[in-house]
């Protein structure tokens, strides 16, 4: 989400925040689906014996239109070229199954941004719940987290299952399946809310567009730029590079000691740029109404920090292939030296890690 500049034609590269991000993306969806378990076919001949797995049988998705995806105005919006969808639960799980379809169905690669093999963050191929309810008490069934029908001799709590009875009750139900639809379409329809809500908070205190961004250090670290209006110098010297990179901070007890000579000196005119940011997050923090407000606004602050002393060369690249021969193929990569690990994720599909 950073953009590098040259500083008045200078070989001096600044970073700085880019434009586009401060734009409402036109459209977002809202995502979820369930699954049940169901046992596994016999696989004694397998080393890993698989007794149960999950299979989708319900999704649901909500559709937020912006201003920007009418006529009359989405030609102010030519920059956004991503749909964004924020699913639940994704980066789990739920992931993989998605995962496997996208992998097969739509022609192209697949980027990942990853946690590590098995756990992702992305991958790349107004109150709307109130409005979905015909009274205050539906909305305030549906506001309340219930329990989802599992197919198990399992205990629930009293509460909870009045809860369920009386939502039964008062939307009419059936049979399960009209229970798990409504059940998903809450978790959806909350998700949403939650979420419009903290877009506009974002666009309000920072002027950036959250769906722009897959962390909250990535939002972290350009609503520092944006509030602080500072265009942060790039080393281009590669000795002070490896000077900044080798420091090892040490602490001296208070005693005499006797500099006899110095290597390298490297110099830098401190100042309290971070300032206004801070303050604005600290600020933010004292007046907030909730947990999440109070729990954000300090990780808005610690973020940077941690954003600024990241090291890159430890990052790795997780890559999912769906054939084997070919430049993106499983052979171009299994033969490269930074090659890491490969897992076997489905039949026609692999996960490279590279260094």
């Amino acid at each position: 989400m950073l953009r590098q500049v040259d500083s008045n034609g200078s070989k001096l590269k600044k970073i700085k925040v880019q434009n586009k991000n401060k734009e409402r993306v036109p459209f977002v969806v809202y995502a979820d689906f369930e699954c049940i378990l169901e046992d596994c076919a016999d696989n004694q001949n397998l080393n890993t014996h698989n007794v149960q797995k999950h299979t989708a049988f319900s999704v649901a998705y909500y559709l937020k239109c912006s201003e920007a995806s009418h006529q009359s105005c989405n030609l102010n919006y030519q920059d956004s070229h991503v749909i964004p969808v924020v699913f639940h639960n994704l980066s789990v799980y739920d992931g993989h199954i998605i995962l496997k379809h996208l992998a097969k169905s739509f022609e192209g690669n697949i980027s990942l941004l990853h946690i590590n093999k098995e756990k992702y963050i992305s991958f790349t191929k107004h109150n709307i719940t109130r409005s979905f309810c015909n009274s205050e008490e539906e909305f305030r069934f549906l506001t309340r987290k219930g329990i989802f029908p599992k197919l198990a001799y399992q205990h629930v709590s009293d509460d909870d299952y009045i809860h369920a009875t009386n939502v039964w009750q008062k939307f009419n139900i059936q049979n399960l399946g009209q229970y798990s639809d409504l059940y998903l379409t809450t978790d959806v329809l909350l998700l949403a809310d939650i979420f419009q809500s903290f877009k506009e908070n974002c666009l309000k205190t920072y002027q950036l567009e959250p769906l722009h961004y897959y962390t909250s250090p990535e939002l972290a670290f350009d609503a520092m730029l944006r509030i602080t209006k500072q265009y942060l110098e790039l080393l281009t010297d590669i000795d002070m590079v490896f000077f900044v990179d080798g420091f090892i901070p040490i602490i001296i007890p208070r005693i005499e000691i006797v500099i006899k000579f110095i290597v390298i000196i490297l110099k830098f005119h401190q100042s309290s740029w971070l300032k206004q940011y801070i303050d604005l997050n600290t600020y933010l923090r004292t007046i907030a109404i909730n947990d999440f407000e109070n729990n954000f606004y300090k990780l808005m602050n610690n973020s940077v920090y941690g954003k600024c002393l990241e090291n890159v060369r430890h990052h790795k690249d997780v890559k999912l292939v769906t054939k084997f021969e070919g430049w993106y193929g499983a052979r171009a990569l299994i033969v490269q030296p930074n090659i890491q690990s490969l897992t076997i994720f489905d039949e026609d599909i692999a996960i490279i890690e590279m260094k």
